[in-house]
């Protein structure tokens, strides 16, 4: 059985699709960053975290380029998660 070159009426089209997971991703981004906020933490802050768990020793470059943030951002968190004696910088 050959399948028609028409879109069956399920056929999200690709457009559509990337829109649906867009907001699916900032649906599950807001809801995180809320829970986390609870525990005094930040999504940046979590993320980086878990890579330090999964990964132990790392650079701040290497916690931005797994983040997806720019080095400097992730320097900021570093910072900021040293100060609340979360984490120790090495020198």
């Amino acid at each position: 059985m050959r399948q028609s070159a028409e879109a069956s009426p399920h056929t999200v089209p690709p457009t559509r699709l990337s829109y649906l997971i867009g907001q699916l991703d900032r649906a599950v981004s807001r809801r995180l960053s809320e829970t986390l906020a609870r525990h005094g933490l930040t999504l940046p802050q979590y993320t980086a975290l878990s890579i330090l768990r999964a990964r132990g020793r790392s650079s701040n470059a290497q916690i931005a380029e797994r983040s997806f943030i720019t080095p400097q951002a992730a320097n900021e968190v570093v910072k900021t998660m040293e100060t609340n004696g979360w984490v120790m910088r090495e020198a």
